[in-house]
């Protein structure tokens, strides 16, 4: 899930828009830049509009901006369940973290710090993600930024990141043979607080 509240997509290239719900396509083009609105049965991208509640964009190169921020993978925006614009980065677990590791900390710290920290924040993305799935009623499986784990897309990744991502893949930690919330300090100040003291509902 992207930040907002409001949404300003460009995309210079060809792209294609489908019903995410049907997969039908409902339009294809060159260029397509303006502010994402919802209208009535529709979702309007500046002057074009779409006949669905949430509208997949798929762009030749895979690649989009929102609100001036760069990301690999599809678009979809639309209707969130409570009834607000809701608009979600598709794209593989393992190319997100890439662009989790230079949000939360530099990425000019030791390869090993930036490895652990892949680990964790790997680990961190799949917990969250199965407690969403819980309930069947999510709207997406993670947020892009401190409610869950900071995530800057492309402008916050790069070859080392991507290399450090694939060196750890499949890499998590478990409890009871399951990932689990590993809440971490990108960067902590020298020593760390007791996990209630800094998170009011962590169990002791």
């Amino acid at each position: 899930s992207l930040p907002g509240p409001a949404f300003s997509v460009r995309i210079p290239g060809p792209w294609t828009a489908t019903d995410e719900a049907s997969g039908k396509r409902l339009d294809r083009g060159q260029g397509l830049e303006g502010a994402f609105v919802l209208e009535a049965g529709a979702v309007r991208i500046g002057t074009l509009s779409f006949p669905a509640r949430r509208v997949r964009i798929t762009t030749d190169d895979r690649v989009f901006s929102m609100n001036g921020i760069s990301y690999a993978g599809d678009l979809v925006l639309g209707q969130a369940s409570d009834g607000k614009p809701l608009a979600l980065n598709l794209l593989g677990l393992e190319r997100y973290l890439a662009g989790v590791l230079g949000a939360e900390c530099p990425l000019n710290w030791p390869e090993e710090s930036l490895k652990a920290l892949a680990v964790a924040a790997r680990t961190y993305a799949l917990a969250k993600m199965e407690e969403r799935s819980k309930d069947g009623k999510a709207d997406f499986d993670l947020v892009a930024g401190v409610m869950d784990q900071c995530y800057g897309g492309l402008d916050k990744e790069n070859a080392l990141s991507r290399r450090l991502v694939r060196e750890t893949a499949g890499e998590v930690l478990t409890w009871h043979r399951r990932p689990f919330p590993t809440f971490y300090s990108a960067c902590c100040g020298g020593h760390t607080a007791d996990g209630p003291n800094a998170l009011m509902e962590a169990p002791a």
